[in-house]
């Protein structure tokens, strides 16, 4: 009777007189999160699957169709554009264009606060002069940039960060795009300006390294480190009064103007009295404590997501924080426990990561949904074919296409393992081959982004190789140091455009085909010549060799096969957050030494620190993809953990036998 009532509101809210599917399908919960008054705060609990973004643009068209007032609104946020966008197509389709008008907001959680605080007054915070009488802004840097601008003294920390090259103690500017104040942890933190630098390090910690003291020491006298982090301090305020801030100085500068200038704050709550957040897993320290802020000036806040999902340690999303920011402020909890994207089996398998009690709605067409495959490390590249052999299987039990190739999807931890799947990957470490390669690719008539791809890491293994000390690494086309990494990609598409015309199709002048011993006295002979078109002076030049008993073999005669007919997408569980497939079949990697890509990591029952709880959050959101078939391919299990797999409801099987255990 309280469903078919509140249901009945829901109807008249949004002025629909006949029966309407969507609404008619409501679960108890999805009905109680929408008709939810937003006086309080409130945290809703939804599980994969469960319907998060419709009910979200529900419960967005329902107040907004009941909003008297047309100087406030109700701001509505997401962490990407497409989840944005979704939102706002569903809140049009019940409210219309006055869900996404004046005075209320749709969009993104930077967009909002970028909109309404930080273009508004920046130029008040940081003392910025504007640009044509804009004072927002000029741009933002990435942290990993080196443009050529950022070298300029004025844009670099009088203290420099300190390695130690052949004995000699080396300073190396720290641009100002590189570091950032941390508001909680009160501290710098820094990028180091080192090649494959991945993380920020505290300048606290910088500042007792050995390397650092002893290069400080004739100084110490007066340069003390209250000295060192206002010298930071102050390269950072040139940097935003010139105009340029980073993602992360964004976040900060919005927080101290909310901080230092309270009637900022109260008219902003004033403006926007209701935020409703969707994905709040995603929310980072700082944003907590913009949105802490807010909350007690009077805003009242509502939360939707799973705190089971925040794979974005990175960023320093830490879930315990969420937990503790909706204890501490009492927010209302509600639940959505029913899953309509997967099957009950695929539910069981991510519950046994996370305990709980998730319903899965859609329908268990098949005798089988789970398969483990046992593979053997050179066996990676046959898991497609088996993979598509299952689905083949699927489809023909049932009678009907119900998984389409094009809604599947191999899901990886990392990008190295990705490699292994390539049916064109070359494991050769000698250059010469690589830049045969690399050519050859470039001029493939099957030219996918992943080959062309292929191609600029094949040249610039060759190039890192010959010409710089075998420095860099495959993730960034092993930029050398200090240079752009957009201008690299953009310099090795020229060259490979360059050799392709002069070397390829590896045919002499009389039409003989190239060997590899010849092509290696061509490049030889132009070693000069690709010297001066290089961007960057080169560390020496190595000589080039050609491989092992490739010598007297055609080049033509020796190309690796890289036509794939393999349609079905490879990508990260980053990349496939969000998304609902058909089928996903989720690879392993080969030992525990994967950085939470191992499937022991996704099951670990044991967890006990930050790292390894998101670990099993990987594992969480992979398994919770799929509708009705789901993979699991691991190395070889010993007889314990097939029972266990088996105890789950997995069927296995060995690839290389293709036997059922």
């Amino acid at each position: 009777m309280k469903k078919r009532k509140l249901k009945n509101k829901i109807y008249r809210r949004l002025t629909i007189i006949h029966k309407n599917a969507n609404i008619e399908c409501l679960t108890d919960e999805q009905i109680l999160f929408i008709t939810q008054g937003i006086k309080q705060n409130c945290y809703s609990e939804a599980c994969p699957g469960s319907g998060k973004t419709e009910v979200v643009g529900l419960k967005a068209a329902y107040e907004i169709n009941n909003w008297k007032d047309k100087f406030k609104g109700i701001a509505i946020v997401s962490f990407t554009n497409t989840a944005a966008k979704e939102i706002e197509n569903r809140a049009r389709k019940y409210a219309g264009l006055k869900a996404t008008t004046h005075p209320h907001f749709i969009g993104t959680f930077d967009s909002f606060f970028y909109k309404y605080i930080l273009n508004s007054f920046f130029y008040g915070y940081t003392e910025f002069k504007g640009n044509d009488e804009d004072f927002s802004p000029r741009t933002i840097i990435d942290e990993r940039s080196n443009a050529d601008f950022l070298k300029n003294n004025r844009y670099t920390a009088k203290t420099r960060f300190v390695v130690q090259q052949r004995g000699n103690l080396i300073g190396i500017p720290i641009p100002a795009n590189k570091f950032y104040f941390d508001v909680k942890k009160k501290d710098f933190f820094v990028l180091p300006p080192i090649e494959n630098a991945k993380k920020f390090i505290s300048l606290k910690k910088i500042l007792n390294r050995q390397e650092q003291i002893k290069y400080l020491e004739p100084n110490k006298n007066w340069l003390t480190h209250k000295i060192i982090y206002q010298g930071f301090l102050e390269t950072k305020k040139t940097f935003w009064r010139d105009g340029f801030i980073t993602f992360k100085d964004a976040e900060f500068i919005i927080h101290q103007i909310i901080k230092k200038k309270v009637i900022i704050l109260e008219k902003f709550i004033e403006r926007f009295p209701v935020l409703i957040i969707d994905e709040c897993q995603d929310l980072s320290p700082i944003q907590l404590l913009i949105l802490q802020k807010l909350l007690d000036k009077g805003i009242y806040v509502f939360f939707i997501g799973d705190l089971n999902q925040a794979i974005y340690k990175f960023r320093d999303v830490n879930p315990d924080l969420i937990k503790d920011f909706i204890n501490s402020n009492g927010f209302n909890s509600l639940k959505l426990t029913y899953n309509f994207r997967s099957n009950q089996p695929i539910v069981n398998v991510f519950s046994y990561i996370f305990p709980s009690n998730i319903k899965g709605k859609e329908e268990t067409v098949l005798t089988n949904s789970l398969t483990l495959i046992e593979y053997e490390e050179n066996e990676i590249p046959k898991l497609i074919n088996r993979y598509k052999e299952i689905i083949e299987e699927a489809n023909a039990e049932v009678n009907k296409k119900i998984i389409k190739i094009e809604k599947s999807s191999i899901i990886i931890r990392g990008s190295s393992l990705i490699l292994k799947f390539k049916p064109y990957q070359t494991e050769s470490k000698n250059p010469l081959t690589n830049l045969v390669r690399a050519i050859y690719f470039w001029n493939s008539s099957n030219k996918t982004t992943e080959i062309l791809n292929r191609s600029l890491i094949l040249l610039s293994y060759f190039l890192s190789n010959v010409f710089y000390s075998k420095k860099g690494s495959y993730r960034d086309y092993y930029c050398p140091e200090n240079h752009s990494n957009a201008d690299w990609r953009i310099f090795l598409a020229t060259l490979l455009d360059d050799f392709s015309n002069k070397y390829f199709p590896f045919e002499g002048k009389s039409g003989n085909d190239i060997t590899y011993g010849g092509f290696g006295k061509l490049i030889r002979t132009d070693i000069e010549d690709i010297i001066k078109k290089l961007p960057v002076k080169p560390y020496n030049a190595n000589n080039i060799h050609v491989e092992r008993g490739k010598a007297d073999i055609k080049i033509n005669n020796d190309i690796p096969e890289i036509h794939s007919n393999n349609n079905i997408r490879i990508t990260t569980i980053h990349d496939i957050k969000g998304e609902t497939l058909d089928s996903a079949m989720i690879v392993s990697s080969l030992d525990g030494h994967s950085k939470g890509g191992y499937w022991k990591n996704w099951f670990n029952k044991t967890a006990s620190n930050e790292e390894e709880k998101e670990y099993k959050r990987y594992g969480y959101v992979a398994f919770s993809r799929p509708k009705h078939l789901l993979i699991l391919a691991t190395p070889k299990l010993n007889r314990n953990d097939r029972v266990y797999f088996e105890n789950i409801g997995f069927k296995i099987e060995n690839l290389k036998r293709k036997t059922l255990f």
